[in-house]
């Protein structure tokens, strides 16, 4: 599966792991301050991941090949693709 963003710059984000080997997410129903510390929602693989932006619209932090910022990812702006029978 691969999963990423093109920036307009042709910056290719990717999912980002934190210290702990964690993707880190920002959880919907906390609105403009889903970036914040106490909202964030950790998952320990790219499929929990992948579903959390799927089903429920989580945001995921990401990192700009490029750049290295990491910034948190809108669901609507990332790219999901999947291959064979993942």
């Amino acid at each position: 599966m691969q999963v990423f963003r093109i920036r307009d710059d042709g910056d290719t984000f990717l999912p980002h792991k934190n210290r702990q080997g964690k993707f880190v997410l920002g959880d919907p129903k906390h609105g403009p301050k889903k970036h914040h510390k106490d909202f964030k929602v950790y998952a320990g693989s790219i499929v929990e991941a992948v579903k959390l932006v799927e089903m429920q619209g989580f945001s995921l932090w990401m990192k700009g090949q490029k750049s290295k910022q990491v910034n948190l990812i809108s669901p609507d702006e990332i790219q999901i693709v999947r291959q064979g029978s993942q």
